[in-house]
């Protein structure tokens, strides 16, 4: 790994990380900063039997906003709020 860094091919990648990175933060530019609403939340299940699990419910929950916030583009928003909806890719 720190050998590879020192040769073309590694600053070709650190070159690609780079434009990589930019891009997305001009992606992330174009997002408003939107409260997310799940109507679904309460239905959601998830084991709570051990500590990890419990902690990684906030996560997965976190994970469903992520991706309401990162849809916003994809269809209309009338409110200031982005709606969490089902879709046929959460499965």
């Amino acid at each position: 790994m720190q050998r590879t860094k020192r040769t073309l091919e590694g600053l070709r990648a650190k070159q690609d990380k780079t434009r990589l990175v930019h891009l997305h933060q001009n992606a992330q530019r174009l997002l408003r900063p939107l409260a997310v609403v799940n109507p679904y939340a309460d239905r959601l299940t998830f084991l709570s039997d051990k500590t990890r699990t419990r902690r990684d419910h906030e996560k997965y929950l976190t994970l469903i906003d992520t991706i309401a916030l990162l849809h916003q583009h994809q269809g209309p928003c009338a409110r200031c709020s982005m709606l969490a909806r089902p879709s046929s890719t959460w499965r």
